[in-house]
Formats: C-alpha cells, structure tokens, sequence
C-alpha cells in the first residue's frame, strides 16, 4: 500500500492535534483489532509525547538563555575571569575590607565562578570583622549567629558583634540592639535606659524607623516625658511621614511651637544628611 505523503499545507497547529488523535496504525492497517497494533501504536504515540516533551524543554532552555538575567550573569562571568579573582583574593589577603566582604558575597550567591561555600564565606566574614573591624561584617555576623544561619546560634556572640557595630554608629545595629533591649531575650534582660540610648543614636544616625519610633514615645510619654514639640520633630524627620499624625498634633500646638518644631528637625536632618555622606 503506497504510502501517504503528509499534507504540508496543514497548518502547524493542526498537525500537533492530529498526533494525539491518531488511533488508527499507520504501520499495519489491516491488524487494527490486534495487539501488535495496539503495541505499535502505543509506542509512536510514546515517541510523538517524548518528541514534543524535548521541543518543549529546547524552546523553555533558549528563551531562558535569552533572558536579560541570564545574559547579566553570562556577562560578570566573563568579567570576572580568574585572573581578577586572583586579584581580588590578593587583596583581601592584604586587608582590604571591601575585597573581603566582595568574597563573602561572592561565596554566598553561588555565581561568579565560585562555589557556595560556608566555610570560605565565614571565613572572610570573620576576618573583616575582627581583623579589619569592618561594622557591616561585625552586624551580619551578629544576624548569623542570632537566627544560627550558616553559623551555630550563639546569642552571646551575637550580641558582642551586634555592640561592636553599634559603637562604630552602624545605623542597623544601633537600631538592632535597641529592640533587643526594649524586648529583652534570655540573655538581655529589658532595660528602658539603654533603649533610648541606642534608638536616640539610630535616629541621629538616619533611622526612619527609629524617628518614627522617638516621634510615638515622645507623643504618648512613654519612657520619656510627654512632649509634643518633641513628638512633631521626630515625626517630621521620619521619611514615611504619617500626616494624619501631624495634623491630630498640630491641634494641640501653638504655631510658634510647630516653627520651633519644624527648625529644629530641619537642622537635625542636615546633621543627619551630613553624617551619612561624609
């Protein structure tokens, strides 16, 4: 029996339908009723699924390979070659904190031509913050070993890298230590005095949260005198700005005292702008 030529103006649509269609043989038309066809059939239907299946995976594989991420990490491998790794690792041999903390994070993302390792990330993390005194490593080892990611949980030591960052008026960390003395844990107990003392710093040092923070505590009198001056210039400080807030205080105050208010927290916040940027 001649063998049928397949229509090629079907459209491409059509002819994938027409695969699952098919339950008919194409090889043995005259044993339908058989097993063997039913063998047959079945393992071309398999082969036409599997056919499909690797089209599919093909055309999932070159749009990803397209992909804008995918050509940005294609291109930092090539830029980051061995050679500049090589580099790179002379330097943070050499104490530089920022080719450290570029290897931690390095080791940490899985890219850039190195392995995820735990121990070469602690490793630098480690060395910039004890050695070069770096405050943004002193304050991920504190998170490390408060929460006991890639590191064993050890809420003593983190609360000795936590205070080493904050004294170096790393705003995180001064804001950080000053929940953990509002709350207290099993080894801080609560201590109102060191709250505000940290939360003052992390608001000079730029907090929003921290301003927003003084704003609610100066408003409501708690830990500190009421003082609704106060209250507006922490408020006004603060980025996301409540004005629902402001307006409910500026029922209560003076227009001299909302002028006092707006002074004083526009000079605080060229200190603060000054401080971040110097």
């Amino acid at each position: 029996m001649p063998k049928k030529k397949p229509a090629l103006n079907v459209p491409l649509k059509e002819r994938f339908a027409r695969l699952f269609e098919r339950k008919s043989c194409e090889c043995h038309p005259v044993l339908q009723e058989h097993q063997e066809c039913h063998v047959c059939c079945t393992r071309g239907r398999h082969h036409r699924v599997m056919g499909l299946a690797l089209i599919t995976v093909g055309i999932v594989l070159g749009l990803s390979w397209m992909h804008p991420y995918t050509q940005d990490k294609i291109q930092s491998f090539s830029e980051n070659d061995v050679c500049d790794l090589g580099r790179l690792q002379k330097r943070a041999e050499g104490g530089d904190v920022a080719s450290q903390m570029e290897l931690v994070k390095r080791y940490t993302t899985d890219c850039y031509a190195l392995p995820f390792s735990i121990k070469h990330k602690n490793y630098w993390l480690h060395k910039a913050a004890q050695e070069e005194g770096s405050a943004a490593a002193q304050y991920q080892l504190a998170v490390l070993y408060a929460i006991g990611e890639t590191l064993p949980r050890n809420y003593q030591e983190s609360m000795k890298w936590l205070k080493m960052a904050a004294e170096q008026e790393y705003m995180p960390a001064e804001y950080e230590l000053a929940k953990r003395y509002k709350k207290g844990s099993l080894f801080v107990k609560p201590n109102p005095q060191e709250f505000l003392f940290w939360l003052m710093r992390a608001a000079h040092s730029g907090s929003d949260r921290a301003s927003e923070e003084l704003g609610y505590l100066y408003e409501k009198g708690i830990f500190v005198p009421e003082n609704k001056i106060e209250a507006y210039k922490w408020y006004s400080l603060a980025t996301h700005k409540d004005s629902n807030k402001l307006d409910m205080l500026e029922l209560g105050l003076t227009k001299d005292q909302i002028e006092q208010a707006q002074r004083e927290a526009s000079v605080l916040y060229k200190r603060v702008f000054e401080k971040i940027n110097k």
